[in-house]
């Protein structure tokens, strides 16, 4: 992501087949990115164009000045799918 642009970065973590998987979601409004830390280092990175108005949130708000896209589930279903298909190479 770009470093000029201010980001907010949550811890998460779930589990798989009785795994744990730490890892994080950095994000701002057109971007975001899931790293997964533990137990292997893996990403995956999103972006949505400027001119679409949408924007990326960790939960939705009340009353949105926009459409929200909700990263809390989704960071967590992406950190599965990145643990997912690095066990199975």
């Amino acid at each position: 992501m770009n470093k000029n642009i201010k980001t907010k970065t949550i811890q998460i973590e779930t589990t798989v087949d009785g795994v744990l998987l730490k890892g994080e979601l950095e994000y701002w409004s057109k971007d975001y990115c899931v790293k997964l830390i533990e137990p292997f280092e893996g990403s995956s990175s999103y972006h949505s164009q400027y001119a679409v108005p949408v924007k990326y949130v960790y939960e939705k708000s009340e009353k949105p000045s926009c459409h929200e896209i909700e990263l809390c589930e989704k960071s967590k279903e992406i950190l599965k799918s990145i643990y997912l298909e690095n066990i199975n190479l």
